[in-house]
């Protein structure tokens, strides 16, 4: 799947029973979006007329800095009147045979707009606008859960990986939902970020070892299994002769099937030319669910590639669903969450929801939203006094990250009449262990009841995540952790 094409607004009565099922009212929406179309991550088939240097960033015009004026001691740097931007124009500069410098080639237009890689291009920047206004439409103008100016006072968080193409993917986003003049003029959106190492908001091979390892041994297991199938048959039969030197098409072949891919689904949308072999359906079909089974089997089939994969973030849910709750000062009713295609099928798969998907398209999004049945009588924790370190309660921890076995009796009761309900591209899903009885909102098994959502994220979210990352290093993988996700 290249680009996304969107389903139209819901209708008034679509809209009545999405949101308005046995007397619920919405109360938190978490947002997870993948970034809009890009550049590949990587140069590949220059040999067969693909451009190493694709013409599709206008933003390259438009660059904008935060630049220091001064620095002789009369204005200190926390003063805004010491800073200015600087606007400016970014170029390529491109290394030529022989390293000689190839300056000017093209027009000057083409030029000025040239992408680096895995760039957001200027049809990623409209798509995911589309998305911030289909957002509006539903949760301000269809819903009225947002207001139609943003201000300090709103409640809406937003956060991406520390990758350029996820934050300017969210900054278009919310720039889709809130325009200029949809903005308290006192407002200044805050863009939350990790450190790459630290960053939970896509499964982060290089910041944990042990998912790193346990992410390469399911894809030996997906090489073993469909190296030597009559898909990959097919696939050789078609694009070896296209393959660089007539390198065998192999899951982990040079390029790796999964390189073909986002290559192939980047200047597809794009609407950039490779050999008609390239476009074949059947092709583009049998990539897409071997890829899909090499990345997030592991998600589906092992509790450990779970939690050191995505347990993390799934902690970070539970927690801003319970600090809702609890109304802390982190509180919030909207977030916008800029990441990859990792996060969305990620989280689906350690659900269980991502079977028979294709890879997520570009612009894919989930919405998780929290649900509460109105004048539904429920008493919230209590919140820590000055003196709490006299009966030890200072010492509580959250109930977000607490297992539900470890809750008190109150904590639990705190969770009644709340229900969660996941939708991906605008369609519903239905977690699997909420479908038993009780688990679920009478009459709509896709509302799952907090306490069984909880439950279910509990077995794959870490007590500590770097410790788990740390731990059980060239074990492979342990048999006693292949439980199937979802319940």
């Amino acid at each position: 799947m290249t680009t996304l094409v969107p389903r139209a607004p819901y209708t008034p009565a679509e809209l009545e029973k999405l949101y308005h099922p046995g007397d619920l009212e919405l109360k938190q929406v978490q947002v997870f979006l993948r970034h809009g179309e890009r550049t590949p991550t990587s140069d590949r088939f220059e040999h067969l007329g693909l451009p190493v240097y694709w013409p599709f960033c206008n933003a390259a015009r438009q660059m904008k800095n935060a630049v220091l004026l001064a620095d002789d001691g009369k204005l200190a740097h926390d003063d805004p009147k010491a800073w200015d931007t600087l606007n400016w124009q970014r170029r390529i500069d491109r290394f030529g045979p022989d390293g000689k410098r190839i300056i000017g080639k093209g027009s000057l237009t083409e030029d000025e707009v040239i992408c680096i890689s895995g760039q957001l291009t200027d049809l990623g920047r409209q798509t995911t606008l589309a998305l911030g206004q289909r957002l509006r439409h539903l949760y301000v103008n269809q819903l009225k859960f947002m207001p139609a100016t943003i201000s300090n006072a709103s409640g809406i968080y937003l956060r991406a990986t520390h990758m350029s193409r996820a934050q300017e993917s969210l900054q278009q986003t919310f720039t889709g939902m809130y325009l200029p003049d949809q903005r308290d003029r006192f407002f200044l959106p805050a863009i939350t970020i990790r450190r790459s190492a630290d960053d939970g908001l896509y499964p982060n091979n290089y910041g944990c070892p042990r998912f790193n390892q346990l992410f390469e041994l399911f894809s030996k297991q997906a090489a073993a299994k469909f190296d030597q199938s009559p898909a990959m048959d097919m696939l050789n039969s078609k694009l070896r002769k296209r393959m660089p030197d007539n390198a065998m098409v192999a899951v982990r072949g040079h390029p790796a099937l999964a390189g073909i891919m986002d290559t192939n689904n980047a200047r597809r949308a794009h609407g950039l030319a490779l050999p008609k072999e390239f476009d074949d359906p059947e092709v583009i079909q049998a990539i897409d669910a071997i890829t899909v089974q090499e990345w997030f089997a592991g998600f589906f089939k092992n509790r450990e590639y779970r939690s050191v994969g995505i347990g993390s973030l799934i902690g970070d849910i539970n927690e801003n669903i319970i600090n809702h709750i609890e109304n802390t000062n982190s509180s919030f009713k909207l977030s916008l969450n800029g990441c990859h295609d990792t996060t969305i099928a990620g989280i689906m798969t350690s659900l269980g929801l991502f079977q028979g998907e294709h890879w997520p398209p570009f612009t894919s999004h989930i919405a998780i939203e929290l649900f509460r049945k109105k004048d539904y009588p429920t008493e919230s924790p209590k919140p820590r006094g000055t003196f709490a370190f006299l009966t030890g309660s200072a010492a509580t921890p959250s109930i977000g990250r607490t297992p539900s076995h470890e809750l008190s009796a109150q904590q639990l009761s705190s969770m009644d009449g709340y229900y969660v309900r996941m939708r991906y591209n605008d369609r519903p899903f239905t977690i699997p262990g909420c479908r038993m009885p009780g688990n679920h909102l009478d009459g709509d098994e896709s509302f799952c009841t907090l306490a069984a959502f909880k439950k279910i994220c509990d077995k794959m979210v870490p007590r500590d995540w770097k410790q788990a990352c740390n731990s059980n290093l060239d074990k492979g993988v342990i048999a006693e952790e292949n439980i199937e996700a979802g319940y």
